[in-house]
């Protein structure tokens, strides 16, 4: 059963951003019950870390009608920054 769990995982993430994907996750680990985030942990290698948000967010209902994920999930000039500038380019 825990394999077919898996595969449905598997098939399903790359349709979800990352609020949906760590909400999903959770609750995939709380309905596996025990051993269920260690055995999403190790075959799908997600963090325990991002696992234990998921749980906290469903728990404290974080993911209301108010923090409801949009089509764009970060703002502008956040996330990773390039170790390469349009300045450095124009130089080359």
């Amino acid at each position: 059963m825990q394999e077919k769990v898996i595969e449905k995982i598997k098939l399903f993430l790359p349709y979800l951003n990352e609020s949906q994907r760590r909400l999903y996750i959770a609750s995939e680990a709380k309905s596996l019950g025990r051993g269920g985030k260690r055995l999403i942990e190790r075959e799908l290698g997600i963090s325990h870390n991002t696992i234990n948000r998921g749980i906290a967010e469903l728990a404290s209902s974080v993911s209301s009608s108010d923090n409801a994920p949009s089509a764009k999930q970060r703002n502008k000039g956040r996330g990773r920054k390039k170790t390469i500038t349009e300045d450095i380019w124009e130089q080359i």
